[in-house]
């Protein structure tokens, strides 16, 4: 027998046991997989029906085998996109096997009809790939844009920031396809309009513009010589939201990071009959500007309604619901008006308004910061939440009462441990003709479904007083002679 011949039986016998034996796949139940990207994005705004396909590599960076017991569709009954593992076509696909440093392709095809319904074609159309590896699942977004709309500045702007600018003139906002915002739009030098009805949806989310940056994605932001004028009608409003319209997101708060008026950007800038919804914090108003909200609804807000730093906020007939930060925090002292106003903080515990005469650069310690005077009156309007409290108070200048001159008047209210503060313990004295009001008195018709109109027993009925300048509530319904609190008059 010559040396080939064994070495033939030799290796005739390798590869029978070698087919014999059970490749040792990876169990381990931390092992992850690696991906070429972790949003596959079509960058397509399609304005006629089309299909555009995009490739997704997975990676098994490991030194074993490893067997994928699945790749699927999150949705998987959602027919926009489709995948295919390898040459195998399905959105959904199981013990899909990957050798040790090696990888696999996935094709993801996207088809998209732009002239249907919002609800099967919204503006931004987001499906996810899970992966299951041992028990461990990992996630790839999937993004495509369904509608013609205006980009604003472009659908590749995440994470990016922008200018508007017109040299002191104005821009309006005026074409019937809604207005979808990436990133950060600074408006300077100029006047932003947007008219009745109109349309604007946030792209929100993390963003990283490098690696010391990180905040929170959907951001309108006024520079010192930029103003903005939205000119709603109770008919058709303005609504301002983010870009997820499926139903499950209706509700849910922080989407998009809100409408910055900056530091110097005096305005005045008009808000009339405008929704917002699913904010971080839906206005914030900063140093010396100013703020003219008339029917403006604010919900859902993860964090504040409406912020103040040292500002001027004149409200009327508005309402601010379902706010996790309050309904309106006011620092570091100014000027705030709220008439015929409704916060609505139903099991919340944060208060309606809290309002204070100083700002604190190195909370918590506050071992440095600035005061300044504020004035704060609050008329005819219902705060209601879940809270012992719902007004805060902190004034950081006692011995100087101009520092901190506040009054209610005609409002629903409750506050415990503020009367507890010297300062403040005269608080039901000059809260003028105010009710009382516990956490289980009857006020909305149905705050459980965000319907904060008046029920037939509301205790907000009749207690207003009439003002001559404002004659109508926030659907335009006639205030009676002696009016209801709250930015609704009730209607039989």
């Amino acid at each position: 027998m010559t040396k080939y011949t064994v070495l033939f039986i030799l290796l005739g016998l390798y590869l029978i046991l070698s087919s014999c034996r059970k490749d040792n796949f990876l169990t381990d139940p931390e092992a992850m997989l690696e991906f070429s990207t972790d949003t596959l994005r079509f960058d397509t705004v399609f304005t006629t029906k089309g299909s555009a396909t995009r490739i997704l590599k997975v990676y098994n960076r490991h030194s074993q085998p490893v067997k994928i017991n699945s790749i699927k569709l999150l949705q998987g009954n959602n027919a926009t996109f489709r995948l295919n593992v390898d040459g195998l076509a399905g959105n959904e696909q199981s013990e899909i096997q990957i050798a040790a440093d090696d990888s696999l392709y996935v094709f993801v095809e996207v088809t998209i009809d732009p002239d249907q319904p919002l609800s099967a074609s919204p503006y931004v159309i987001e499906n996810q790939i899970l992966f299951e590896l041992n028990g461990n699942q990992q996630k790839v977004l999937l993004q495509a844009w369904g509608q013609n709309a205006n980009y604003i500045p472009n659908n590749n702007a995440q994470g990016q920031q922008s200018l508007l600018s017109c040299d002191l003139n104005q821009v309006v906002w005026d074409d019937p396809k809604p207005y979808v915002i990436y990133g950060v739009v600074f408006i300077d030098s100029c006047t932003l309009v947007i008219p009745a009805g109109t349309k604007i949806y946030f792209h929100g989310g993390i963003a990283r513009p490098d690696p010391e940056v990180i905040y929170n994605d959907g951001i309108l932001f006024t520079l010192p010589a930029g103003k903005i004028r939205m000119e709603g009608t109770v008919e058709a409003p303005v609504l301002i939201q983010g870009d997820r319209l499926e139903a499950e997101f209706r509700d849910v708060p922080g989407q998009w990071s809100g409408i910055r008026l900056g530091k110097d950007s005096k305005g005045p800038h008009i808000f009339n009959n405008v929704i917002i919804r699913n904010p971080i914090l839906g206005i914030y108003a900063d140093s010396a500007s100013h703020v003219i909200l008339d029917r403006v609804q604010v919900h859902n807000s993860s964090s504040a309604g409406i912020a103040g730093v040292r500002a001027r906020i004149d409200a009327t007939n508005c309402l601010f619901a379902n706010c996790y930060g309050g309904g309106a925090a006011l620092v570091y002292g100014g000027n705030y008006n709220f008439t015929y106003c409704t916060f609505a903080n139903i099991g919340i515990v944060e208060e309606g308004i809290s309002a204070q005469n100083f700002i604190c650069y190195d909370p918590p310690i506050c071992s440095s910061g600035d005061i300044f005077p504020i004035t704060l009156n609050v008329t005819n309007s219902i705060l209601q939440g879940a809270g012992k409290d719902l007004v805060s108070l902190v004034d950081a200048k006692p011995e100087q009462a101009d520092f901190f001159q506040y009054q209610f008047s005609h409002t629903l209210v409750r506050v415990e441990d503020l009367l507890k503060n010297t300062r403040f313990a005269d608080f039901n004295e000059r809260c003028i003709n105010c009710v009382p009001i516990s956490r289980t008195d009857t006020l909305f018709l149905n705050a459980e479904m965000q319907d904060y109109s008046l029920d037939t027993m509301s205790l907000a009925r009749g207690k207003a007083m009439f003002l001559g300048n404002l004659l109508t509530d926030i659907k335009g319904n006639q205030r009676k002679p002696v009016p209801d609190a709250g930015c609704y008059e009730f209607v039989e």
